[in-house]
């Protein structure tokens, strides 16, 4: 596999089935592309989705998958399921998907395939412009080298903010929508508003921002520098900014063009 796309899901049908109908309509090979759902037990409204709308749609295309069923972890926890997607993964790249999403960009998974074998963070263009990966497409050697994608149910800043501080962040030319309901309007529904964002209080235990999950930021940020120097990458900047020299940020605030990162959660741990 090229590519595993990485798709948690609960309690939605129409929404799931328009997001990964739009990944394969507009692919250029989807036979090299395989995705990943991730449900949970509990999840009636999903698995009565799953049996009579997606599989038969899988199995109409023949499309590559694995459907993993989860203990009900919730939204505080989605780094557990794509951890544990990945787990289950073969691709080459591993394509953190939404089933909120909708692609609209022609031969996106070209533009994916020809970064085979470059250590980067790949962003695709989304709504408003996000200076994070809101969709993080991270090479398959990241999870290996960690063990994980995330610590953090914020899994596009934990990974975006590792990846502008080792200077590996790229923004390439895959367009999306993004339809969740504080953007759009679209998908105001029970999954949206029962979400619990663990961001926002760096004084609660857990919050993307506390010292603890600060310091596991950092010993990711330093494992994957190691694993980077022992192959031969430029680590310039990171050591530049790891020293004091450098402002790790000074790419990220180039990319917020819509002032959406407050400095505060600019954070890895140096120590």
């Amino acid at each position: 596999m090229d590519i595993s796309v990485l798709l948690p899901t609960r309690g939605r049908s129409d929404a799931l089935m328009s997001s990964i109908e739009s990944l394969r309509s507009l692919a250029e090979d989807f036979d090299t592309i395989e995705i990943l759902f991730g449900i949970d037990n509990d999840d009636v409204v999903g698995m009565e989705n799953m049996l009579h709308n997606v599989l038969p749609w899988i199995e109409t295309h023949k499309i590559n998958h694995r459907i993993v069923v989860f203990e009900p972890y919730g939204y505080n926890n989605l780094h557990r399921y794509v951890n544990g997607l990945a787990e289950n993964s073969k691709g080459a790249w591993l394509f953190f998907w939404n089933d909120d999403a909708v692609m609209t960009t022609t031969g996106w998974d070209a533009r994916i395939r020809e970064r085979i074998g470059e250590f980067k963070l790949l962003s695709v263009h989304t709504h408003n412009e996000h200076p994070y990966s809101i969709f993080p497409i991270l090479p398959r050697t990241w999870f290996e080298i960690l063990g994980h994608i995330s610590q953090h149910s914020s899994n596009d800043a934990y990974v975006s903010q590792i990846a502008y501080y080792l200077d590996i962040f790229e923004r390439i030319e895959v367009y999306c929508d993004h339809n969740r309901y504080d953007i759009t309007g679209i998908n105001n529904d029970a999954t949206y508003q029962q979400r619990r964002v663990m961001e926002g209080d760096p004084g609660q235990p857990g919050d993307l921002n506390h010292p603890d999950m600060i310091k596991l930021r950092g010993h990711d940020t330093a494992t994957l520098a190691t694993w980077m120097q022992d192959h031969g990458h430029d680590l310039t900047f990171f050591v530049d900014a790891w020293e004091g020299r450098q402002d790790p940020w000074v790419k990220m605030r180039a990319n917020d063009i819509n002032n959406q990162v407050d400095a505060t959660a600019r954070r890895v741990n140096t120590t």
